[in-house]
């Protein structure tokens, strides 16, 4: 009973422990054992709220407010929870050590709601404990509420719905009749000898008609209304211990049933039995573990072997299997629960999964994995159920999409507890019920939302250098000295409604690339050796979710620079860095230097070798050739003394010619090898003037004609200038060259052959050519002609007189007059050697 009064009236003599201003501006009083009162918002009057006879002893001690519109009040008794608007008293908690999402314990004294939302707990003897408000939206039935135990300390085998408020539930004792508004529970039978019966199974034909499985191979009409209670038996040879566990009406009011031995069909007009049969004839027996009738009136019959389907208005069973009639698309043969989804597709739920009908042809069935990601993450068999939007909830845990994709996980921070194995999901008013083997689970229709709070962060270590430093918020920056080597931190982001779930990350802007995630059970960045700089280093965390919060916490993080990365530091290393290298590179280059030149003076060393080999091997072969050549113009000229002294041989012009030829031929050889001497020695003079090279050359063509004739050769000169053609010419030295060329020319050429001299002019040079005809020389000997002591092979039976030096004084003196002379093919067929000397 409510009082309302002054000050005065109601407040003398009260003890008030705690005073707390609501949202709505009224003030709640906790009293020592006096009861709850609340001072209204224009502190005018006073309300006495009522108090129930079993909270008339506790002395209040804390009063908290919730985010859902709840006034909690904790004591020596437990909690109570009162509407903050009327005051009225919701539910009282007492401790319950049994209960592991339960109070632990009656003595409460502090309370505190934080800004998330939850409610915390002082609880004595036992710490902190606490309760999320949102937590509400799942709303549990089971056997710690006192007036629910009878119902759930047993096994709950079905649960059926009656009307938006009541449930029909079965457990291993009997039928109860659960109220959802008051959460008191009755008995379905009122007759007490029909409250022995146990039932496993339900379903419900119409408002006032229930059918109701047995377990010794039975099944019950039952008359809400009259409370009538007819039995009828499975045409079954035993009936003992045979359970009834699912039960199915079709849409032409034929109830299946489906037991530990099988499958049966009862009309309940008739009320006669039928049993249906495999498709080969043979009876089906079979463990029978779900029941379902699909749009198009066929039945599914899930067995511990596989699934079977009866087609409308058939009584054969055409059965499924991993093994049968799938192509081993069923993953698993026992099945937990059939679903057809808003797409007329049907959906298997066994114990590997759930899996999809995609094709249904020539009596084979294909299916495919569905809302795998989910049955994997589940611990016990669950059921499936489809939502109005498409959307899918599998258990209390899950909501999917309509391809099965998990769209959120819930967990017991959200409300949802551990409830064994699903039974069903029955919609009631604008939620769902849940049932499992242990209790019910009431979600309301906003219980797929979900966590939002974004929670703050906080540092709760900072060490720098291992020395613990305490952290200002006010100034948010972490300063690392240069005698320091590292940093870290540790952090904490405040939803603590399931820490271990939330997910913290960092990244120092300037160092890192990518954020690194931490664990929950770590929650540390930390830092080594960091480069001299500022930086920025920021931290988020999530809520259980793995919501990030949208402002990451920055600190500001100033690292000094030790003495070796300074400025000058680096400036001095790079100087020293300098010299050392500018020293290697020049020990390394006097080095190589050093072992080039000896590389070299080796290289000339065994190039003089050579050339000194080479030399006394041309002296000696030249010695040899010029004792040979000396040798044999003697030898003639001293047997024709000696036959002139003799008297073998007249002394007449002839004889004299000869000899003089021979000491002419002597005297040329050794000319040749005086002008070698003077080659070698560099004493080679030139005395250049003004010469006509036209004129010379029709001088020396002329005083060679005769001799030309000799052999019948025609000499021709073809002069391609106009006018005079002067150079500066040491004119003996130039005769010498044209008198050897033409010489050899002679030498070599074949009788009636040709010998043709040319004379031209061009880029700045005059280039006199001379060409003979047959004999020609091989294309190697073309580029050793000019070597000294060189004669062709191909000449060598021409002339036995011959020294080799003639081609190589003509290349001589061309060159001291800086012109060049080079030999090749002649078109005449012979030898062609060409002069270029400057104008």
């Amino acid at each position: 009973m409510l009082q309302t009064g002054d000050f005065e009236s109601l407040l003398k003599g009260v003890v008030i422990r705690r005073f707390y201003t609501a949202k709505d501006g009224r003030v709640w009083l906790a009293t020592q054992k006096q009861g709850t009162y609340v001072i209204s918002g224009d502190r005018q009057s006073v309300l006495k709220l009522e108090t129930p006879p079993s909270r008339q002893a506790a002395a209040n001690t804390a009063i908290a407010e919730t985010d859902n519109g709840e006034i909690w009040l904790s004591g020596t008794l437990g909690i109570e929870i009162r509407d903050a608007a009327s005051g009225r008293l919701k539910k009282t908690l007492r401790g319950n050590l049994l209960d592991k999402y339960g109070l632990r314990g009656d003595l409460v004294y502090p309370l505190l709601t934080s800004r998330s939302g939850l409610v915390w707990l002082g609880v004595t003897n036992v710490g902190l404990q606490y309760y999320n408000p949102q937590s509400d939206k799942f709303r549990h039935f089971d056997k710690y509420a006192p007036q629910l135990k009878t119902t759930f300390d047993s096994y709950l085998a079905n649960v059926l719905k009656v009307s938006e408020s009541e449930l029909l539930v079965l457990n291993q004792h009997a039928p109860t009749r659960l109220d959802l508004t008051t959460g008191y529970a009755d008995p379905l039978l009122k007759e007490q000898a029909d409250r022995n019966t146990q039932f496993f199974s339900a379903v419900k034909q119409s408002e006032d008609v229930y059918w109701l499985g047995g377990g010794n191979g039975n099944v019950f009409r039952f008359n809400i209304t009259s409370q009538t209670l007819n039995e009828f038996k499975l045409p079954l040879a035993k009936n003992d211990g045979v359970f009834v566990r699912h039960l199915a009406l079709s849409h032409n009011d034929e109830l299946w049933i489906g037991s530990d031995r099988g499958l049966a069909k009862l009309n309940v007009h008739t009320l006669a039995f039928s049993k249906p049969a495999n498709i080969d004839g043979t009876p089906f027996i079979n463990y029978v573990r779900e029941l379902m009738v699909d749009t198009q009136n066929r039945v599914w019959v899930g067995t511990t072997s596989g699934f079977g389907v009866i087609d409308k208005n058939r009584n054969e069973v055409r059965l499924y299997s991993k093994e049968s009639g799938t192509e081993g698309t069923l993953r698993h043969n026992t099945i937990v629960q059939f679903l057809q989804n808003r797409r007329g597709e049907i959906l298997i739920y066994n114990k590997s999964g759930i899996d999809r009908l995609v094709e249904h042809e020539n009596d084979i069935m294909r299916l495919v994995p569905f809302a795998d990601q989910a049955t994997a993450d589940m611990d016990n068999e669950d059921v499936l159920f489809q939502l109005a939007n498409g959307e899918y909830r599998l258990g209390a845990r899950f909501l999917l999409n309509e391809n099965g994709k998990p769209i959120h996980k819930f967990g017991e921070a959200d409300g949802v507890r551990e409830s064994g194995h699903g039974r069903s999901i029955i919609p009631i008013n604008d939620g769902l019920l849940h049932t499992s083997i242990n209790g019910l689970v009431l979600m309301t229709q906003d219980a797929g939302e979900p966590w939002h709070y974004e929670p703050p962060l906080a540092i709760t270590e900072l060490s720098v250098g291992n020395q613990p430093l305490t952290f200002d918020y006010m100034q948010p920056n972490i300063r690392v000295a240069a005698s320091a080597n590292q940093f870290s931190l540790r952090f904490a982001a405040l939803d603590y409604s399931a820490p271990k779930a939330n997910r913290y990350r960092y990244k120092l802007l300037g160092y890192d690339t990518d954020w690194i995630d931490t664990p929950a059970d770590v929650r540390q960045a930390k830092y080594t050796s960091l480069p001299p700089g500022e930086y920025s280093l920021l931290i988020e965390g999530s809520n259980r979710n793995g919501n990030w919060n949208n402002a990451p916490l920055t600190l500001t993080v100033s690292v000094e620079a030790k003495f070796f990365e300074t400025g000058w530091f680096k400036a001095l290393v790079l100087l020293l860095g300098a010299v050392v290298i500018a020293a290697l590179f020049r020990w390394r280059l006097a080095l190589a230097k050093t072992k080039q030149r000896e590389a070299y003076e080796k290289r000339e060393a065994i190039r003089r070798a050579e050339m000194m080999t080479e030399l006394m091997d041309q002296k000696n072969k030249m010695l040899a050739e010029v004792t040979h050549d000396l040798r044999t113009p003697l030898a003639m000229v001293k047997m024709q003394l000696e036959a002139l002294q003799d008297g073998v041989l007249q002394a007449d012009e002839k004889s004299y010619d000869t000899m003089q030829k021979r000491i002419a031929g002597l005297n040329q050889l050794v000319g040749d090898i005086y002008q070698l001497s003077l080659m070698e020695s560099s004493a080679l003079i030139l005395n250049k003037q003004s010469v006509n090279l036209s004129e010379l050359l029709a001088s020396a063509v002329d005083s060679f004609l005769p001799m030309m004739q000799q052999k019948n050769i025609r000499l021709e000169l073809c002069n391609d200038t106009s006018g005079e053609l002067k150079l500066m010419l040491d004119e003996s030295r130039f005769n010498q060259v044209l008198n050897n060329l033409m010489k050899n020319s002679y030498r070599y050429t074949d009788e009636q052959g040709l010998v043709r001299i040319t004379l031209t002019q061009g880029d700045g040079r005059a280039v006199v050519c001379f060409e003979d005809s047959h004999p020609a020389i091989s294309e190697t000997e073309l580029e050793r002609v000019f070597e000294r002591l060189y004669r062709a092979q191909s000449t060598r039976d021409k002339s036995k007189s011959g020294s080799g030096l003639g081609l190589w004084i003509c290349r001589s003196i061309v060159e001291a007059h800086g012109g060049e002379i080079t030999a090749s093919a002649s078109p005449l067929g012979g030898l062609g050697i060409t002069i270029k000397l400057p104008l």
